[in-house]
């Protein structure tokens, strides 16, 4: 994309980059209080691009703002919790469980 320098007083360049589509200035990365103006470039270039999809390689489409997404909704990995061992499960029902404590109450049903 076209990425262009927004210009100071005196038309020095400030080091904040606006890209060539959307307009949006990029001042993400700044040394002693100063922009970086190639890091503040890169991101200007790179923001109305299309974007690969992390996953699968394809391109992404756009979102409701405008720019690429990193990866399709298909292609995102969903989150399944595994299984406590089988000892984890015994043990919990080992300790909550409640049992007898004196004889007169030895068969008496728990619970």
């Amino acid at each position: 994309m076209k990425s262009y320098e927004l210009l100071g007083q005196e038309g020095i360049g400030s080091g904040i980059w606006a890209c060539g589509e959307c307009h949006k200035p990029h001042l993400i990365a700044t040394k002693a209080d100063k922009p970086v103006s190639d890091m503040n470039r890169k991101a200007a270039e790179e923001c109305c691009a299309p974007r690969n999809c992390r996953y699968c390689g394809q391109i992404t489409e756009r979102d409701w703002s405008g720019q690429s997404r990193w990866a399709h909704e298909a292609c995102i990995p969903k989150y399944e919790p595994t299984l406590p061992h089988p000892w984890r499960i015994h043990m919990h029902a080992f300790f909550t469980r409640k049992y007898p404590t004196s004889a007169k109450t030895a068969g008496a049903p728990v619970g």
